[in-house]
């Protein structure tokens, strides 16, 4: 290795050093990052049940939806994610069909509990299953799949 490529590689081990660095100092955000994201999704839900399932509603929610199936496994949260992948893809399609509230609740007080319970491990058994079960009632009743 010539003295060039031996300072590159030093120089490449020293950047993803202070990049994971970056990333543990962000990591104490995370979990106050998560409740800010289900105060927004609590509060589109509480615009639907006041407002009904309008189109602002089911937008607002979609879009809540749709940033948290970005950001919560990121975040530490991966069922979460999948929970929130399920809920922005039944409001996307919920123009064409619209979902019952009750579903909706469903989902969003799923990822509250995963949220509020702390819950970060993608196989947790409780978790899974509530995850799994929403997945199917959207598939088979709705017809939509998770890309």
């Amino acid at each position: 290795m010539t003295s060039t490529s031996k300072n590159m590689t030093l120089d490449s081990a020293d950047l993803i050093k202070r990049g994971e660095e970056a990333m543990q100092g962000l990591s104490d955000n995370f979990d106050t990052w998560m409740n800010e994201e289900l105060t927004r999704l609590l509060d589109a839900r509480r615009v639907a049940v006041e407002d009904g399932l309008n189109d602002l509603a089911i937008e607002s929610l979609h879009v809540v939806a749709h940033d948290m199936k970005g950001s919560s496994s990121t975040y530490g949260y991966p069922l979460a994610a999948r929970v929130a992948a399920t809920l922005s893809k039944l409001t996307e399609k919920a123009l064409e069909q619209e979902p019952p509230m009750d579903l909706i609740n469903a989902h969003v007080d799923a990822i509250r509990a995963i949220i509020q319970g702390g819950i970060k491990e993608s196989d947790d058994p409780v978790g899974k299953e509530i995850a799994d079960n929403l997945q199917d009632i959207v598939e088979t009743k709705y017809a939509i799949s998770e890309d």
